[in-house]
Parts: structure tokens; C-alpha cells; sequence
């Protein structure tokens, strides 16, 4: 109820007739669990599993050798009360305190990798070299991913390649192939926005945060808001593999 209808602790100690900490506590204990146990379900697949289905349009602009799709997303969190961690998550693009992160998933739209949360003023490029992604790139990947993560060098290190919409930046205009590369690269990139929207049919991503998520850990390494997003990405993930296996 928490996680997909986004309800307050209030809502829930009321409905629950127990106290507002006793809700805080519960949720907070069992979102800590379900991602210790959820954690099995977000892996990279292997290369005969993406040749194994991989989706006709990826086919049809004969881009079937791209193994993943990234992006990043960000959720709306209160203003801290700390001025540097107030500047540290006020992010240009939302006009907005957000804390920010990293996803990945595969052409058939399951999640590979999500990262933990930053602070909103951070780059793309900046979370794909601190996120731990780069770890978990293979020689001959294809990646696909916005204008926005220039780390065409850093991912040629790995032995693989990205995949970026052409720029403008240092042209007048872009070539016709260029524009015609660009709107097929565009086009496959949409199942990346498919795949946050999944994640974003689970309210409390678009609700407000308290900064308790952000800054309350429920281990050495991760806070609330970590495990809530590794849960639901977990969870989009088992219904996304039954509609698969249906098929």
C-alpha cells in the first residue's frame, strides 16, 4: 500500500490502528528485507539469453546486437535543512531539491541495473563512473543512452560500445544520415522511458520524500530511498517476466 499507492504514515497508522512510528518503523523493516530478497531478480542476462528474444524493431533497424538501454530519473524530495546537502541535491533541470538515479534494462524492457540514489545536482556522467555500472559491462555490449552521458571512452575500455543521438555541438547542422541515425536511435530509446514509467506506476516515486528517505540507512551502504527503488524495480521485473513467459 505504501509503495504502490504512495499513502502517508498517518493513513497507514490510522487504517492499521496503530501509532504513526509503529507504521514508519514496519515499512521501514520490511522494505529492508524484501530487497535482501528481491536483489535475485534485477542480473544482467547472459549473451544466449538476449539472442534468445529480442524484439522486431531492434531487428528491423538491425540493432540486434544492443544489450541495454540507460537512463536517469529523479524524484522530488523535501529541502535539507543543511545548506550543502541542500545545494548538493537542487537539481538545474527540475528546479527542484531531487535525489537522482541510474537505470538499466534489456531491449525486452526488464531492469539490469538501478543504482543508488544521488543528489540531484550530480551528472549522468558522474553517477555512471560512481554507480558501479561500468562493472557490470561485458566486451561487445551495445548500449544505448541520451545526449547526456558522454562516457563513449569509458565504456570503450570495457570493449563495448555506446550509442548516442547525434550533436550538434561544434556543426551548423547534422548530416541527413546523421538526423535519420538519430530518430532510429530515439525511436528503440523509448523502451527506457517505458521501463521508468513501469517503475512510476508505484506512487511513492511521485510523491514528495521526506529527507528521513534519503538520509536514514537501513545498512552500511543504503537508505531508505535505495531500497524502495530496488524493490520496485524488482517487483516490475517478476510481472514483466510472466507476461515474457507468456508469450
Amino acid at each position: 500500500m505504501k509503495l504502490r499507492l504512495g499513502l502517508l504514515h498517518e493513513d497507514l497508522a490510522f487504517r492499521f490502528k496503530i501509532s504513526k512510528s509503529a507504521a514508519s518503523s514496519i515499512f521501514k523493516e520490511w522494505v529492508r528485507r524484501l530487497a535482501e530478497v528481491l536483489k535475485k531478480h534485477i542480473r544482467v542476462p547472459s549473451k544466449q539469453q538476449y539472442r534468445r528474444r529480442v524484439p522486431a524493431k531492434f531487428l528491423k533497424e538491425n540493432w540486434s546486437r544492443v544489450t541495454t538501454l540507460i537512463d536517469c530519473s529523479e524524484i522530488f524530495i523535501d529541502r535539507a535543512f543543511n545548506l550543502d546537502a541542500r545545494a548538493l541535491t537542487f537539481s538545474q533541470y527540475k528546479s527542484h531539491n531531487t535525489a537522482k538515479f541510474l537505470i538499466a534494462c534489456t531491449p525486452l524492457g526488464k531492469v539490469s541495473f538501478v543504482s543508488k540514489l544521488f543528489g540531484g545536482r550530480t551528472s549522468d556522467k558522474q553517477i555512471i563512473q560512481l554507480s558501479g555500472f561500468l562493472e557490470q559491462i561485458r566486451p561487445g555490449d551495445v548500449i544505448f543512452a541520451d545526449r547526456g552521458f558522454p562516457v563513449k571512452d569509458l565504456v570503450a575500455e570495457r570493449g563495448a560500445s555506446l550509442v548516442l543521438p547525434a550533436s550538434t555541438k561544434g556543426k551548423k547542422q547534422l548530416s541527413s544520415a546523421e538526423v535519420i541515425n538519430s530518430r532510429k536511435v530515439s525511436i528503440l530509446q523509448v523502451h527506457i522511458e517505458r521501463c521508468i514509467g513501469r517503475l512510476k506506476t508505484f506512487r511513492i516515486l511521485k510523491s514528495l520524500w521526506p529527507i528521513s528517505f534519503v538520509n536514514n540507512k537501513t545498512s552500511e551502504e543504503t537508505c531508505i530511498g535505495d531500497d524502495v527503488i530496488f524493490v520496485i524495480a524488482a517487483l516490475c521485473n517478476i510481472f514483466k517476466g510472466r507476461l515474457i513467459r507468456q508469450m
